[in-house]
């Protein structure tokens, strides 16, 4: 046990640090101490109470209270004038938080044990930010906000915070993340440069306001885990919309006018075990539909290049139906299907390759050719310049809609009449071609190496204690993560094993420029 409860501290004194003083229990008479400024009592678990004195110290600026885990209250802070910075994060008995002064700027509330707000604290005018991430406890805020000076909002993990209030500002980032909100105010309209709403894990949402899409400058709408979540609102007004995560929700449909979200790159679907179908997706200039639990969809990717669209469709065996401009399955299991189409200086060169659809039976073959054909053909009369189309198919024998066919490398040929007149489109030619298989050990080779990137604050925030980094060093780093940064990671090919493994060559010093080995050392 530890305290100071006798000593008066030195009338000049201007910062006190007693950071880290895990026995400390309380605190001298502050009263003397007029000219203190900054007062840290981070780390402090055993304190027990602020003394009233404190009420004295008329120019303190900053008083940071982080992990005082067992103070339980605070004596009111309306006369401390000065005062800029208050951070009672991780004070995790703290119910509490008294009147504090209007000039207040920063005040960071984080993992606090909070059931309430002050009447104060939604018109403090000069605040820019404001911390209530994890605040378990808080079970509602006060009627309005005054944010005029805020970019982002963090109520995440607010798990009992059940209503927002009217907020009033120009907030750009709003995350809601694993609270209990069941509905988004309709003064939501009100936040016309919000780029990014998070309300991932919201599980009791129901639905949202049709006044969302007001929201023209919103880039990031995530509502991923909202289980309750069975229909969206309409999208008409998101034109700048570029991710949209709807992942594990209770949809039935996406809206017709999700056409309108043209800058839409991203469309996560993942557990949406409701959707039952997908309308035509062909007016994206570059979609990511990401589909990854099995059900419906894996991935579609669709771009339009010179005014031509280009298209990769990752189908699964439970998908009967694709919309026309992305047809091309595999419906015995999950392969790519790339449809490319690009533009040569001779004229338009159009693949269709399917050779990684090795599952696909007969029928579905024919299909595939029959799909082929007719593009063709639309091509050919659409097409001003001259029309080339490949068709890659797995297999070893030529479909039989070719008339003539011979083994080698030439055979003989009768045009018919029909070919020398205006409606001829074109000839048809089918190749087998047989590709030598590399080699490869039964337990594999290794080609790739990588890892995904830690995307958790907390944990990136204990590393960095645990390896004596000051974490306010890296803050812009970590709160990309709290701010809506995906999870994300890397690989690295080693390019020489590769082409090792390609050439079926026996040793990987032949495709290295300048190999090394124990005898070997230069060039």
């Amino acid at each position: 046990m530890f305290s100071v409860f006798n000593v008066q501290c030195p009338q000049q004194l201007k910062r006190l640090n007693l950071s880290e003083s895990v026995h400390l229990r309380r605190l001298p008479n502050l009263s003397s101490a007029t000219e203190l400024e900054w007062i840290s009592l981070q780390g402090c678990e055993s304190l027990l109470e602020i003394p009233m004195s404190i009420q004295c110290l008329q120019k303190l600026v900053c008083l940071d209270l982080q992990g005082c885990k067992k103070l339980r209250s605070l004596p009111n802070l309306v006369r401390l004038k000065s005062l800029k910075e208050l951070s009672p994060s991780y004070c995790s008995n703290l119910k509490m938080l008294p009147e504090i002064p209007i000039g207040i700027e920063e005040l960071e509330l984080e993992d606090c044990g909070l059931e309430g707000l002050p009447s104060s604290v939604p018109f403090l005018e000069d605040i820019y930010i404001l911390k209530l991430r994890n605040c378990e406890n808080l079970l509602s805020l006060p009627r309005s906000f005054h944010l005029k000076n805020f970019d982002a909002l963090d109520l995440s993990g607010c798990s009992n915070l059940t209503k927002l209030p009217e907020i009033i500002g120009d907030l750009k980032v709003l995350l809601l993340n694993k609270t209990a909100i069941e509905e988004l105010p309709s003064s939501i309209r009100s936040f016309s440069s919000l780029v990014v709403l998070n309300m991932k894990g919201c599980e009791n949402l129901k639905n949202l306001p049709s006044c969302i899409c007001d929201m023209k400058f919103l880039q990031m709408l995530i509502l991923s885990g909202c289980s309750k979540l069975g229909k969206l609102p309409p999208l008409y007004g998101l034109c700048s919309l570029r991710e949209l995560y709807v992942d594990g929700t209770a949809l039935v449909e996406i809206p017709i006018d999700i056409y309108a979200a043209e800058c839409l790159h991203r469309l996560v679907l993942s557990g949406c075990s409701k959707l039952a179908k997908l309308r035509p997706l062909h007016d994206f200039s570059h979609l990511m539909l990401s589909y990854l639990d099995g059900t419906v969809l894996i991935e579609i990717l669709i771009k339009r290049l010179n005014g031509r669209r280009s298209t990769i469709v990752m189908c699964h065996k439970r998908l009967h139906a694709l919309p026309l401009n992305c047809t091309l399955m595999d419906t015995a299991g999950s392969y790519i299907v790339p449809i490319a189409e690009c533009e040569e200086l001779s004229g338009s060169y159009n693949v269709y390759n399917y050779c990684n659809s090795v599952n696909s039976d007969q029928n579905a073959r024919g299909d595939i050719m029959v799909d082929a054909l007719l593009r063709m053909k639309e091509i050919s009369i659409t097409s001003d310049a001259d029309a080339h189309v490949i068709v890659g198919l797995p297999g070893s024998e030529i479909p039989e809609c070719f008339n003539y066919q011979s083994p080698g490398s030439s055979m003989e040929v009768l045009f018919p009449q029909c070919c020398f007149n205006s409606l001829f489109l074109g000839f048809a030619f089918c190749v087998v071609l047989d590709f030598e298989v590399p080699v490869v050990p039964k337990e594999g080779e290794e080609i790739i190496s990588g890892a995904q990137r830690v995307h958790v604050p907390e944990l990136l925030e204990e590393r960095a204690k645990a390896c004596g980094i000051d974490v306010n060093t890296i803050t812009t780093y970590i709160d990309s993560f709290r701010y809506g940064a995906p999870p994300h990671g890397g690989f690295g090919v080693g390019l020489e094993r590769v082409v090792m493994l390609f050439c079926v060559l026996n040793n990987i010093r032949k495709t290295s420029l300048f190999p090394r080995d124990p005898l070997r050392l230069a060039p």
